[in-house]
């Protein structure tokens, strides 16, 4: 049965969708929206679903795809959450929901048909999974780009193709087969846990806001779950489109993203899990160790006649030291941001 035959008026939801905004795309978010209206659930379930705008210039409840997806929808409405940032705009989302499993959708995520019913139908086979995402993610550019651009930087944009189920529990580390935050599904015991983090001050890494690329909230849901004891993995069942506009599809913006990712990684880890600080932070190298690493990285790329990415890979170098400064606490090495506003980073 098509969900939007289901009325969920007095009906207790056993999925939310959540689906934060920023300015967005129009053209993207009614791509993903309709994802969404063409789901199917079981005749005799519902499900809810908000869209959080977070702070846009345009009300996003004005736009024309979002007023057509609300009268088609009955079981969808806007929230407004202007603290600015995704994680802000999550929590918010969270807070205004009830099921017990909750699905967070980009505005650039185009949902397979049939990812809400194998999702519920796999966690309910498997209770000690606790969070779950796309095993098959395909990158579509919006715009043309050369085989070596979509070859060489897919994988930014979470292109992947699983072949099989795969989930486990590892601590204080990342695997590969942890879930993306696109299509992210999540059970309310472990999204409610890391919000209960967050709004006592124990977690305080921020995702992106406004335009800057910094991450981390996703990683740390997946480790909220691993600590209650639970999993985290993905499933080839569970398939999307991420969508991406020329706006994103440039050198340019890729350097931006691998700064804002390579930056965020150690502050979310030491930030999830304080009492291992000292066993996965290095300490701050010398000046002269920053300037021959950085030396290095530039003859290397000129060598190999690999002009291109040579920014690239100074600004995820960059990113890295920015994170390590900035999980320590340290107010050493203040020139090193100067370089990050240099080559524009940020």
């Amino acid at each position: 049965m098509n969900q939007t035959d289901v009325s969920v008026e007095n009906s207790e939801p056993i999925l939310s969708v959540v689906i934060c905004t920023y300015n967005p795309d129009e053209k993207l978010l009614k791509r993903a929206l309709l994802a969404v209206a063409e789901q199917y659930i079981p005749s005799d379930s519902t499900i809810e679903c908000v869209i959080v705008d977070n702070n846009s210039a345009t009300p996003v409840a004005g736009l024309a795809c979002v007023r057509a997806f609300l009268e088609r929808c009955g079981w969808a409405r806007v929230v407004i959450e202007p603290r600015q940032g995704l994680t802000n705009a999550r929590i918010a989302g969270i807070a205004s929901t009830r099921a017990s499993v909750i699905c967070f959708v980009d505005d650039d995520n185009e949902l397979a048909k049939g990812y809400f019913a194998s999702a519920l139908r796999i966690l309910a086979e498997r209770e000690c999974i606790a969070v779950l995402g796309p095993g098959k993610v395909v990158v579509e550019y919006l715009e043309p780009v050369s085989e070596w651009f979509a070859h060489t930087f897919s994988h930014h944009f979470q292109e992947r193709d699983a072949s099989r189920l795969a989930y486990g529990s590892a601590g204080a580390t990342w695997m590969d087969f942890y879930p993306p935050g696109s299509g992210m599904i999540v059970r309310r015991n472990a999204v409610e846990q890391y919000r209960q983090a967050f709004l006592a001050g124990r977690l305080f890494v921020l995702d992106r806001e406004g335009i800057n690329l910094s991450s981390g909230g996703d990683t740390q849901i997946v480790w909220e779950a691993t600590k209650m004891g639970l999993a985290a993995g993905i499933s080839p069942e569970l398939q999307l489109t991420h969508i991406v506009p020329a706006s994103r599809s440039n050198l340019r913006y890729i350097k931006r993203l691998c700064f804002g990712t390579s930056s965020s990684y150690l502050p979310a880890l030491v930030n999830s899990f304080p009492s291992e600080k000292e066993k996965w932070l290095p300490s701050i190298p010398s000046n002269r160790r920053i300037i021959v690493d950085a030396v290095t990285i530039i003859v290397r790329h000129i060598l190999r006649l690999k002009f291109d990415i040579l920014p690239i890979a100074l600004a995820s170098f960059l990113g890295s030291l920015v994170g390590l400064l900035r999980a320590s606490g340290s107010s050493e090495r203040g020139w090193i941001y100067r370089w990050v506003e240099f080559l524009e980073l940020k």
